[in-house]
């Protein structure tokens, strides 16, 4: 008998690579530019302070949302497989593991819109400008997501998505 025989319990997963996304340096550098660009503006206002506190909120506001996202639908945190990023164009929680495309795309649509009303609810007790820097951080936080996600649409149905370092991938079983 061979030792090397897999366990009558095992699962083997197979998996075929349909479309990887792969991030550019130049890209990651523009997409900065655009941040520095809005930080030097709050610095010609003499605001420093609000580009960094309207990123902290707003990545505050995603991380409480997703965890409350998954407590209520899938009656589980995120936190078992999935992972905070804060590099470039995954900033925030994603999944750590192959995650169902469908249900990742749905997930970044509700994050997207709740998160907005919530911005928008605090029109009356914030300033124009902070509100347009509250809802420019959150658009700036989460159009990477989406772009990579349209290369992605042909596959929605039947994908799988592995985000790592270099790239993201979209496979199907």
């Amino acid at each position: 008998m061979n030792e090397r025989q897999l366990p009558k319990e095992s699962t083997i997963y197979n998996y075929r690579l349909l479309t990887r996304v792969r991030y550019s340096t130049v890209y990651r550098y523009s997409y900065l530019g655009l941040l520095a660009a809005c930080f030097a503006y709050d610095l010609y206002q003499k605001d420093p302070l609000r580009l960094p506190i309207c990123i902290f909120l707003t990545a505050l506001v995603h991380h409480w949302f997703i965890r409350l996202l998954f407590k209520m639908k899938e009656e589980r945190t995120p936190l078992k497989s999935w992972s905070y990023h804060a590099a470039l164009p995954w900033i925030g929680l994603v999944p750590d593991q192959y995650y169902s495309l469908s249900k990742f795309k749905k997930n970044n649509l509700q994050l997207f819109w709740v998160p907005l009303l919530i911005i928008a609810c605090t029109y009356p007790w914030v300033s124009t400008s902070t509100l347009l820097h509250l809802i420019g951080v959150h658009i700036w936080l989460l159009a990477p997501r989406f772009l990579i996600l349209l290369r992605f649409k042909k596959h929605t149905k039947i994908g799988l998505i592995k985000i790592n370092p270099q790239d993201t991938s979209c496979y199907t079983q």
